[in-house]
């Protein structure tokens, strides 16, 4: 099935089977039409010129794609940023309470 936008500044469509219960959506300009809906009337739509073909701009999927890149990068950079000052912690806990038990003394 080919993904459509709506191009005018608002479209009602049916969402639902041919036979039984559909459901009327609103739909803003430059936003996907939804699954569902039946081809007859996205035909008709486009014919009005109130819906239209989602252009395939693979400008937008090497965008798209770098963003969730980046955002990977980030988030394991960030992990390893916390493993690091996790592990500062843990020796600097250590060491004070090593410096503690050197200190105490048992009463005799």
């Amino acid at each position: 099935m080919a993904d459509y936008i709506a191009k005018a500044s608002v479209v009602k469509v049916a969402v639902g089977p041919k036979t039984g219960s559909r459901v009327a959506r609103f739909i803003r300009a430059g936003s996907p039409i939804p699954e569902g809906v039946d081809q007859d009337l996205l035909d008709a739509l486009a014919e009005r010129g109130l819906i239209q073909l989602t252009p395939d701009n693979p400008a937008e999927d090497t965008a798209a794609d770098d963003a969730q890149a980046e955002a990977a990068a980030k988030a394991e950079a960030d992990a390893a940023a916390k493993a690091a000052t996790d592990a500062e912690a843990a020796a600097v806990l250590a060491k004070s309470k090593a410096s503690t038990s050197d200190k105490t003394t048992t009463a005799k």
